[in-house]
């Protein structure tokens, strides 16, 4: 394949260096987004950021109720997100 590159609208053709050189930029690329591209996939099918920390924050609460020990900063959390529910309460 005959890489190349257009200077004032005329068509250049790529020296075997610069051909290589590009090549080994986008295999870096390519790489790279191999490493990553999990994230986006999961990100795409999590459910939202809301509903998540709603749930755990419910389990949290529903874990602490049973009478386990969910350690100081769980029971933080979730009595401050009490409060706000309290200070807010959903309309009837």
């Amino acid at each position: 394949m005959a890489l190349y590159r257009m200077v004032d609208g005329v068509r250049v053709d790529l020296t075997p260096e610069e051909e290589a050189k590009l090549l080994a930029e986008w295999k870096a690329i390519e790489e790279e987004t191999k490493k990553t591209i999990h994230i986006e996939q999961r990100k795409s099918e999590y459910p939202n950021f809301k509903d998540t920390i709603e749930a755990l924050v419910d389990a949290l609460d529903n874990i602490s109720k049973s009478g386990i020990n969910i350690g100081n900063s769980a029971n933080e959390l979730v009595n401050q997100i009490k409060n706000i529910h309290t200070k807010y309460p959903k309309p009837s």
